[in-house]
């Protein structure tokens, strides 16, 4: 490569960067809610999410943007909804917290649901009281490591699987902690809510 094509991809690069904005989400922030910050968003850009409790029902992504907490700020679920349903490539879920996601034999309601995407990452999270954890169908080039997925429950029907993949490829699960506690002796959901280390 030449030195003018060197500084013409450098050029670029410094482009792309320029485009790409950071938006703080939070109580004391503009932007005080994460749907909001989605809103705004465009492809390529990052939410950072302040520490707090953030209720705002199933949040959807449709955008290849990044959504990164600062001190493990927690999505709750009220114990009604799936938390955040993804629906685009590219998209970074990293430092959050999920909790309490509805239960329903009917649908399969997870802390995060992702939907025929590619090169998706959910890392160094943490899940608590969910159905399902984390949720992949028709997807590929995923990254999901270093997360953390506990749920206490009192009967079989109040769990699903910690990490779920259905027809996907090319997946890396990498180092996640998958662990149920039940007042009954339920070995099927202990298998069921095992992380696979690789998956398809």
């Amino acid at each position: 490569m030449s030195r003018i094509q060197t500084l013409l991809l450098i050029l670029l690069l410094s482009c792309v960067e320029s485009f790409a904005h950071r938006i703080k989400v939070g109580s004391s922030e503009f932007m005080k809610s994460i749907v909001a910050g989605i809103a705004a968003a465009k492809p390529g850009d990052t939410l950072i999410v302040q520490p707090g409790v953030y209720r705002e029902g199933n949040i959807i992504i449709q955008k290849s943007i990044s959504i990164i907490g600062l001190g493990t700020p927690t999505l709750d679920g009220e114990n009604k909804y799936e938390i955040l349903t993804i629906h685009a490539d590219g998209v970074l879920i990293q430092g959050l917290k999920f909790i309490n996601t509805g239960i329903a034999s009917m649908y399969d309601l997870a802390a995060i649901k992702v939907l025929e995407s590619g090169n998706v990452t959910i890392a160094h999270n943490q899940f608590e009281n969910v159905f399902f954890g984390i949720y992949f169908a028709n997807s590929s080039g995923a990254r999901i490591e270093d997360n953390v997925l506990h749920s206490n429950v009192e009967a079989e029907h109040q769990i699903a699987n910690g990490i779920h993949l259905w027809k996907c490829e090319n997946m890396i699960v990498h180092h996640n902690q998958v662990k149920v506690d039940c007042i009954m002796t339920l070995p099927s959901v202990s298998s069921r809510a095992s992380a696979p280390r690789s998956g398809g």
